[in-house]
């Protein structure tokens, strides 16, 4: 009996994708704007990668301005975060960050035996495993999200360490470039009540409500404006056909 490559393919892919909310090469691309602007691109995505000869998570983050903005304030900015692949706590940051005339760099590395984040010549103690903003996005799609859930969580971003915890708040359905989605909504704060970002910042991510808890939507509001990011595609990585189907057709 003849079997369609193209049908078993398929089934692979399903299965895959069944097992896990995410699979390594998904891109995740997003328009970035402001209230009542379009003010770039963003895109998120991940891979796998080896570390000492561990596997972990490669991490990527870019947001470039595009349109009328990147004429008079051009932003080209990359965050590539290494992470583990059972708990996505750091390893490894590398940031590029190019803002208008502002730029900056800022790198580190996490040895999890010693506790202590090296940068550079400083070294930082640690309290605990630690995640970054990006990281924390990934994490957060691994739960089982349940309105009232709290989850605590140590920030560790540009030097500086954060205690953090998020409160799945409620369900809103939402309209994106890529679809309407029923969403939970997370929101991260201070567990001590203190200002979580600068100028009064908040921020909300909506879920998905299914198997895949893709962050649709993730909304930072300062005293300044609201910048959005608003999902416009997932790209899921083209995965080779099974060593078993080129196989059976060589042998047909």
């Amino acid at each position: 009996m003849k079997i369609n490559k193209h049908i078993i393919i398929l089934v692979f892919i399903g299965f895959v994708l069944s097992q896990n909310p995410f699979i390594p090469g998904e891109k995740l691309n997003y328009s970035a704007g402001f209230r009542f602007f379009s003010a770039g691109l963003a895109s998120i995505e991940m891979h796998n990668d080896t570390l000492n000869g561990v596997p972990v998570y490669q991490l990527i983050s870019k947001t470039r301005s595009a349109g009328i903005l990147d004429k008079f304030y051009k932003i080209r900015d990359e965050i590539d975060v290494w992470v583990s692949s059972d708990d996505f706590s750091l390893i490894r940051m590398n940031k590029k960050i190019r803002e208008g005339k502002y730029k900056r760099d800022f790198n580190a590395i996490i040895d999890w035996d010693k506790q202590e984040a090296t940068m550079g010549t400083t070294i930082l103690p640690l309290p605990n495993r630690v995640m970054g903003p990006i990281s924390a996005i990934y994490y957060f799609r691994t739960k089982d999200l349940k309105i009232g859930d709290v989850y605590p969580f140590t920030s560790f971003d540009n030097g500086k360490i954060k205690d953090i915890q998020v409160t799945v708040t409620h369900e809103e359905t939402i309209s994106v470039p890529a679809g309407i989605f029923r969403c939970w909504v997370l929101s991260p704060s201070s567990p001590d009540g203190s200002e979580l970002l600068k100028n009064q910042g908040e921020m909300t991510i909506w879920y998905t409500k299914d198997e895949k808890k893709l962050p649709a939507k993730i909304e930072q509001t300062t005293s300044l404006g609201s910048m959005i990011l608003e999902l416009k595609e997932v790209v899921l990585p083209l995965l080779e056909e099974p060593a078993d189907v080129i196989e059976h057709h060589k042998n047909k």
